[in-house]
């Protein structure tokens, strides 16, 4: 939606995949979208945003737990290449805790 001029997320889930490989999550099954990783996950779902700001601040994964940026830049490392293609790479920000 172009209206959306910026986003940012505090304390999000990581991805849809780390749920699926996490034995014991917490509140997921609320969210869960049925069939979604056959589509996308949450940083393929990110990309969409690019070029407008975004920010990802202090994610968890499916347990609750704060990742690291390792671990989150990792994650989002094709939401960082769509920044990158798009000569937007500043307007993203990753920041875990």
């Amino acid at each position: 939606n172009p209206k959306v001029k910026s986003v940012t997320l505090e304390e999000p889930l990581l991805s849809w995949s780390n749920v699926v490989q996490t034995p014991v999550s917490y509140n997921q099954l609320t969210n869960v979208v049925p069939g979604v990783l056959a589509h996308y996950d949450l940083p393929e779902l990110a990309t969409m945003i690019a070029p407008r700001p975004l920010t990802i601040r202090h994610p968890l994964d499916a347990a609750g737990n704060p990742v690291s940026q390792k671990v989150l830049e990792e994650t989002y490392r094709v939401t960082r290449e769509r920044y990158e293609a798009l000569k937007a790479g500043a307007k993203l920000k990753l920041e875990a805790k």
